[in-house]
């Protein structure tokens, strides 16, 4: 069975981390393990969850939605540069 109520605390400690934009030596260093060991966590989230890389492993956690998939409005104001009262 897999999917995200499947992974364990620290598998899934070490998916936010690299959410947050972690490398695995920064996400080992920060939990206090090896880069191995936080490699390993990382590839056994990735079974869990049936995919193949960080991407994917995000987006089955409904953590990353593809533009697509999102409202348009939203993806607009995304783009267009905000204006700050009184500058032009």
């Amino acid at each position: 069975m897999t999917g995200p109520a499947n992974l364990t605390p620290r598998e899934r400690e070490v998916l936010v981390l690299r959410a947050h934009g972690l490398t695995l030596a920064e996400v080992a260093d920060r939990l206090g393990s090896s880069l191995s060991t936080a490699s390993a966590q990382e590839h056994s989230a990735f079974l869990r969850l049936g995919v193949d890389c960080l991407v994917d492993a995000l987006r089955a956690m409904g953590w990353l939605t593809p533009p697509e998939l999102r409202p348009a409005d939203e993806i607009q104001r995304e783009a267009t540069p905000q204006r700050t009262a009184g500058k032009v």
